[in-house]
């Protein structure tokens, strides 16, 4: 059980996720006398936010929660572990554009009011319902969240933020999305977690592009000169190239893009780079959303042949994302 337990614990301070994945991997086949819930389930969450991290199908992810659930269903008492572990499968399914089926999974168990031990299929069904077209609903759960007391950690806390930055900017709510962006970047730039903000600041840069056609004259230049001294301000580069970590990389294809177009370049080119980032991730709402950006540009640009091209792909993979697939309907 100690070894167990121990090799789950060294994979956590690993800081390669294809390194840490075959370390807790090997934690999870040690076959045991007496099955341990608690040590079952901490290695359980461990593996599947790693699988998440190195971006494994859906079933892989629900294929290793699986048993632990399982041995859970009987037990009378909720625990925060086991919400986080629910949240990673249905994170699983979102990311890969399976909106119906992580809802499946989430919304019979957040209709109750949120609480600590459920906080973590809260946030996630803030996400779901926006992208689901739910914005009102997405908006009142955020303020629900924030006023319930949660510290697991800056990273549990990177992630919450992104995905009520996320909701925000779906739901019409740009300036609120790069506040909570810029405001958590601060925090955590000086620190061990700047390594985790690549997404952050993909959301941040994407609220000031938003944000600045509305501004004053001056206002893209402040914005562009705040976000990219975001990135400065990162003891650890978020969007330096790791091995195995292709999330990553398409994070930085889409700081590219959202830079460019927040300075007023935008281009078609770095637009389609950053879809076929996704492409390879299948991960296809992110790459709907670029290709969208890229007819965006084409139009303007007088490429009418390549705008319905590239709408005609983002309507294909932006199925289930209800605003993404309105806003490629005004667009066409």
């Amino acid at each position: 059980m100690l070894h167990r337990t121990r090799l789950a614990v060294q994979a956590s301070f690993e800081p390669r996720p294809d390194v840490a994945l075959s370390q807790i991997q090997a934690a999870a086949a040690i076959e045991l006398p007496e099955s341990d819930l608690f040590n079952d389930v901490y290695i359980a969450t461990l593996h599947t936010h790693l699988l998440l991290m190195t971006n494994a199908a859906p079933e892989e992810v629900a294929a290793a929660a699986r048993p632990v659930l399982r041995a859970a269903a009987g037990e009378e008492h909720e625990t925060w572990p086991l919400s986080a572990l629910r949240t990673n499968v249905a994170m699983a399914f979102r990311r890969a554009g399976r909106v119906g089926h992580a809802a499946e999974l989430l919304d019979p168990r957040t209709e109750e009011p949120v609480s600590f031990l459920t906080w973590a299929e809260h946030s996630e069904r803030v996400v779901l319902d926006a992208l689901r077209g739910r914005h009102e609903a997405a908006a009142r759960r955020i303020e629900e969240l924030s006023a319930v007391p949660f510290d697991t950690g800056l990273g549990n806390l990177v992630e919450t933020t992104e995905v009520f930055a996320e909701a925000d900017l779906w739901g019409g709510r740009a300036q609120a999305a790069y506040d909570r962006a810029v405001d958590l970047v601060h925090t955590c730039a000086p620190t061990d977690a700047s390594g985790w903000l690549a997404g952050l600041l993909v959301l941040a840069a994407r609220a000031a592009a938003d944000l600045a056609p509305s501004g004053p004259p001056t206002a893209r230049e402040q914005l562009l000169g705040t976000v990219l001294g975001l990135r400065d301000e990162a003891v650890d580069d978020p969007f330096e190239p790791l091995p195995a970590d292709r999330v990553r990389s398409a994070l930085a294809s889409s700081w590219t893009a959202e830079t460019l177009r927040l300075s007023g370049r935008a281009e078609v080119e770095t637009w389609v780079a950053a879809a076929r980032r996704w492409d390879r991730l299948t991960r296809p709402h992110e790459a709907a959303y670029c290709r969208w950006r890229a007819a965006e540009v084409a139009l303007r640009t007088g490429q009418g042949s390549a705008a319905r091209s590239l709408l005609q792909r983002a309507r294909h993979d932006a199925r289930e994302h209800v605003p993404l697939l309105a806003l490629i309907a005004a667009t066409a």
